[in-house]
């Protein structure tokens, strides 16, 4: 559980953090107070060179689906099993990106919306009013911070709001991931899509896979975790798209679509 919040549990600000030659910037929401000191992030190995800190295994707390259209389901729909191939596979990778796909818009950055859907749509599930964890995030965020000391090339900026005493963590496109995006070369966007052909024919919701269909990047099934890290009452809970479990997976009758 959480520790105590010395009294600012109804405190709500914002920041953003920015990495500049692996240093971590914050910026105030508000000009009227002084910025703080930027905090070195350290890329020397032998600084991580040490035990792991303790981290619990995650805990999967619940899932949503989001459907072609990229609308929210507080359910289990879109969620897919891993089919294991035959011996030699042959798989087309190119079939179907000219005539068969359906691309989510980049433009639209939804930010944490769609866990913040899931927290409302659960209240009744969670055991405290304010929530009763510190984070809440996406875990592909985590994994930019992770990895920041060995990241040469990508940037990244994030922003922070705390309320409630909950530090609420979603990223904002820097622009040169702006202008990366905006000019990908035509081999470069068909190289992505067969990263989600080759999902369809790994995947089916029941049955066989089969790749004769849509490919629709909209769609996604997203499981919501929940874990500790270190030994400082910290609880974190964070979403992550989810390609397909194994058949051995058992969902809870809460899960299921009914």
């Amino acid at each position: 559980k959480r520790g105590g919040d010395n009294g600012r549990r109804n405190h709500c600000d914002g920041a953003q953090f920015r990495p500049s030659n692996h240093h971590l910037h914050q910026s105030s929401s508000t000009p009227r107070q002084t910025p703080p000191r930027s905090q070195t992030l350290s890329t020397r190995r032998e600084v991580y060179e040490r035990d792991f800190p303790l981290y619990k295994q995650p805990v999967e707390v619940g899932c949503f689906s989001l459907d072609s259209q990229r609308r929210f389901f507080n359910d289990s729909r879109q969620m897919r099993y891993y089919v294991e191939p035959e011996r030699s596979p042959s798989f087309d990778l190119r079939d179907g990106y000219r005539e068969r796909y359906v691309k989510r818009d980049e433009n639209v950055k939804e930010k944490l919306d769609h866990i913040l859907r899931w927290i409302v749509a659960n209240r009744s599930k969670l055991k405290s009013n304010p929530l009763d964890f510190d984070f809440v995030t996406w875990r592909g965020h985590l994994t930019k911070l992770l990895t920041t000391p060995y990241e040469t090339r990508e940037g990244w900026l994030l922003a922070v709001t705390r309320f409630n005493g909950t530090l609420y963590i979603s990223e904002v496109e820097t622009e040169a991931a702006c202008r990366e995006r905006e000019n990908r070369p035509e081999r470069n966007k068909e190289m992505m899509y067969w990263g989600y052909k080759f999902e369809q024919y790994m995947c089916a919701g029941e049955g066989t896979p089969d790749p004769s269909g849509v490919v629709n990047t909209n769609e996604a099934f997203c499981t919501v975790v929940q874990t500790r890290l270190t030994d400082h009452n910290q609880t974190e809970r964070s979403g992550g798209e989810l390609k397909a479990y194994t058949s051995t997976h058992v969902l809870q009758e809460s899960q299921k679509v009914k």
